[in-house]
């Protein structure tokens, strides 16, 4: 069983790794341009500061060999030849090998250092991705409980509020508000249905002035289906939990969301 899962680890591992790591270090350059841009508009469109942090994340999708037409290594290998090992006297000679251990009778398969190297990874990616997984499952249980004990919120005012705005926003999809109890800020479930919750707490504490910015607030994130966005954008951060830029351009991201 073991070698199974050491050959299992190995085919995949030469696989994922290496894309994981080319598509994080495509980002992290895309980062640095996204900051600088980003920085030079600080007191600008929100809008468009939200778009470019996206471009991070979108990045991170994109097949790696998009980038090749028109990236600077192929500019380069253009203008300068490759070099030819035969220059050298001779081939290069192969980097150490390790073995993987016969399975149902077959023959040992040599295998590189950095194949292994690479199944260590991918181990290392998979108990990550599960334990990050399981705290984005509590986190998103935590506020569907909440929901769940949550009643209507039908004061005048607040529906009030919530029609003028659905109406400003142009937003067709019936959209229910609730209230209840939770150590939560104001929040929004949802896409096709989506739900907003306003915590009992912050019904007690704000002017109805107040109330009608936090509702239009959310309905803003609901015109644009933010829900959707920031689940994907989660389900990203998760895959490259390792890369502590994407953890900041999310963070980027969120604040200009916001914003906006």
């Amino acid at each position: 069983m073991a070698e199974i899962l050491f050959l299992v680890f190995h085919r995949i591992g030469g696989c994922v790794v290496p894309f994981l790591l080319r598509e994080a270090l495509y980002a992290s350059i895309l980062f640095g341009v996204v900051a600088t841009v980003s920085r030079l508009i600080r007191f600008r469109s929100p809008r468009f500061r939200t778009g470019l942090w996206m471009l991070v994340f979108i990045r991170l999708i994109l097949p790696t060999d998009w980038s090749h037409p028109f990236s600077g290594r192929s500019l380069i290998s253009r203008l300068i030849p490759p070099l030819k090992t035969e220059s050298f006297g001779g081939s290069i000679p192969a980097g150490p090998e390790t073995r993987v251990p016969a399975v149902y009778g077959t023959e040992d398969v040599p295998v590189p250092e950095t194949a292994t190297a690479d199944s260590v990874l991918f181990f290392f990616w998979i108990s990550g991705l599960i334990i990050f997984s399981a705290l984005y499952s509590k986190q998103i249980s935590r506020y569907r409980r909440i929901l769940s004990r949550a009643v209507p919120l039908e004061t005048e005012e607040a529906l009030s509020c919530l029609e003028t705005w659905r109406a400003h926003f142009g937003i067709r999809r019936p959209v229910r508000l609730m209230t209840g109890h939770g150590d939560v800020s104001p929040f929004t479930l949802g896409v096709i249905r989506p739900v907003i919750l306003i915590p009992e707490s912050v019904m007690q504490s704000v002017r109805r002035s107040e109330l009608e910015c936090v509702i239009a607030h959310e309905l803003a994130h609901v015109k644009r289906r933010d829900a959707l966005w920031i689940t994907l954008q989660n389900f990203l951060q998760i895959g490259y939990f390792f890369h502590p830029l994407v953890w900041m351009a999310g963070s980027r991201l969120g604040l200009a969301r916001e914003c906006a």
